[in-house]
């Protein structure tokens, strides 16, 4: 009895831990992603390449909290059947957003003051001066009434209070409301006197722009200018696109002739306001070329030329990916548009971005390819024989046998003595991997050669008695030379034998 041996290898166990990527950002209104993770292994053995991932590696977010990735042990699947149990332990990926710093916002109160005329007047509405750029006046609501009325002399406030502002926005959790309350003022008429502060705009030009005084305009012309003393100041510097205020008011104008009771300035604030100009942005992708070599090739960035020189790379962001990648030959783009570049500078009204996309081309390369036919010799046995295929050198290593196809015979037969060639074209070879150009077929003939059999015959003996007839001679023999082709006759030699005559 015989029982037949055998070897056995078991499977192994691995833990592959996969820990995804994280990010924490503060929020900026933009999205913000990460992707990805990182590979652990516990056997050396067992490689990245022996698992395949079916999810998705990534986590998108723009306001305050934390997405996660949703990795899961089961997305992640073993497929090398060397190991027997592979434990997929996974750690999930994320991207935070964290609260912004805290935000002051200045609500200040529209304010009117009017000489007494028995009629009423109002004022509405307010100001607001937020410390963030983030923050915007609709993330926070209004729950009171921002006008005063009056007729009689006095001053009614709106009651602007800071609980009468609520924030809405959760990506901000400190949101601090300053508050100066606006106000209806009527005062009795002795003299009125309008100050118009002085008003000046400009283009934004990276400067600082002053404006500086006011004019005056007294309703009475017993009052001058020299009745009343200024004790604020007359100025507004602006560098940035905006409109910058003097602050004047009412308080800062004093009267001191004691032939006026009263005396009411009606204050028009004077300003400085710069206007946001247009400006062109150049952007041009990085652009390279290689030759085919079998391997990924990457081309990356973009060159930025600014027609103005106030308007500067940090003043916008770029949303894309300038990033082009090819390995076979042909040419691939990085995609890059107008829309994927956000100015975020205000000085800057329109900013036009003209984009010129970059890519990555990877030329085809040349292969030369030298066939050479095969050959074969036998000698002439009345059967037929036969001769084929053919061996192939490649100039270049990338060049393989599988990238052209033969479309001729590469097969010669014959049977008779003969030189058979086989006679293989270029024109039988065609290339058809793109990545090269220009291959060159050369053919090397090769044939089948079918060499002559020499054959020796000798007569046989023969006597008789004369009857003039020809006798023929049995120490001749005759020796086939050759074997002409099939249908002509074949060539002897004679001799005859020592001691003949």
């Amino acid at each position: 009895r015989f029982e037949d041996g055998y070897v056995k290898i078991n499977p192994i166990d691995v833990t592959v831990t996969i820990t995804g990527h994280h990010n924490t950002t503060k929020y900026d209104r933009t999205e913000h992603i990460v992707t990805g993770y990182d590979v652990e292994i516990s056997n050396k053995l067992y490689k990245e390449a022996d698992f395949t991932f079916d999810g998705t590696a990534e986590a998108k977010r723009t306001e305050v909290g934390q997405t996660d990735m949703g990795l899961k042990p089961e997305q992640f699947t073993n497929d090398n059947a060397n190991f027997g149990t592979v434990t997929f332990k996974v750690t999930d990926g994320y991207q935070e957003i964290t609260d912004p710093d805290a935000v002051v916002v200045t609500i200040t109160g529209h304010n009117n003051t009017t000489p007494y005329d028995g009629e009423e007047h109002s004022v509405s509405g307010y100001d607001v001066e937020i410390s963030n750029d983030l923050y915007k006046v609709t993330d926070f609501e209004f729950k009171g009434t921002a006008a005063a009325a009056k007729t009689d002399a006095g001053t009614e406030n709106m009651g602007l209070d800071p609980e009468q502002f609520v924030n809405h926005n959760a990506n901000f959790n400190k949101v601090t409301f300053k508050v100066v309350d606006g106000y209806q003022t009527i005062t009795p008429i002795d003299v009125a006197v309008d100050i118009t502060g002085h008003t000046h705009t400009d283009d934004y030009d990276g400067t600082e722009h002053t404006v500086t005084g006011y004019e005056v305009d007294i309703k009475n012309s017993l009052y001058k200018v020299t009745d009343f003393d200024f004790n604020g100041n007359a100025e507004a510097k602006q560098t940035d696109a905006d409109t910058k205020y003097m602050g004047l008011a009412a308080s800062q104008f004093v009267n001191h002739n004691a032939n006026f009771k009263t005396v009411t300035f009606n204050v028009k604030d004077g300003w400085q306001k710069i206007e946001p100009i247009d400006v062109e942005v150049d952007i041009t992708g990085h652009t390279d070329t290689q030759p085919y070599d079998a391997e990924e090739h990457t081309v990356t960035g973009y060159e930025v030329d600014i027609k103005n020189s106030l308007y500067k790379v940090t003043d916008f962001d770029f949303n894309g990916n300038a990033e082009a990648k090819q390995t076979d030959a042909d040419t691939k783009y990085m995609g890059l548009a107008a829309s994927q570049f956000v100015n975020h500078n205000n000085n800057f009204k329109t900013v036009t971005f003209n984009v010129k996309d970059g890519w990555m081309k990877v030329e085809p390369i040349e292969a030369a390819v030298t066939i050479t036919e095969n050959s074969g010799t036998f000698t002439y046995d009345a059967q037929p024989h036969e001769v084929s295929g053919y061996s192939v050198k490649i100039s270049e290593p990338l060049y393989k046998e599988s990238d052209f196809t033969f479309s001729g015979d590469d097969t010669v037969s014959g049977t008779d003595a003969n030189t058979y060639p086989m006679n293989l074209k270029s024109t039988d070879f065609t290339n058809t991997n793109p990545n090269f150009t220009n291959v060159t077929f050369t053919i090397v003939d090769g044939s089948l050669v079918i060499n002559p059999r020499a054959i020796t015959i000798k007569a046989d003996d023969r006597t008789k008695a004369y009857d003039n007839d020809e006798l023929t001679d049995p120490a001749l023999t005759a020796t086939i030379t050759s074997v002409p082709e099939k249908g002509t006759a074949p060539v002897y030699s004679l001799s005859r034998a020592a001691g003949q005559d």
